[in-house]
């Protein structure tokens, strides 16, 4: 097995796990237990950079138009995370269950594009 697949393959799995968190955190949050999920936001904010720079090692070797798509969605994340990050950072823990609502969605997209990017063969 090359290191690229074996990098490739525990960046997809990341991927998984940051969904299941954001999924934990809308639980969490619908308990009422806001700080709690500060903890697994910056939890997610950082495998979100260590895929990011998973996948921009491939973009250096492996260059090509499919990764226009990946600029556009990493750029709709970046917005939604900051919009949750602003959320916590000014303890208006209100907006955050609606902010994550927002993240989500657009996570879901990211995590595909991530998906398709790394992995060619993986079906929507």
């Amino acid at each position: 097995m090359s290191p690229d697949y074996e990098v490739r393959e525990r960046t997809l799995v990341l991927a998984d796990t940051c969904l299941e968190g954001l999924t934990h955190m809308q639980w969490q949050m619908q308990q009422g237990y806001y700080e709690l999920s500060l903890t697994l936001y910056c939890d997610v904010l950082d495998a979100i950079y260590h895929i990011e720079r998973s996948v921009y090692l491939s973009i250096d070797t492996d260059y090509s138009e499919r990764t226009d798509g990946w600029f556009a969605v990493q750029e709709q994340l970046n917005e939604r995370l900051d919009d949750m990050a602003d959320a916590f950072r000014t303890r208006h823990f209100h907006e955050l269950p609606l902010s994550l609502a927002r993240l989500v969605p657009v996570y879901r997209l990211w995590h595909n594009t991530v998906h398709l990017y790394l992995n060619p063969n993986y079906v929507v």
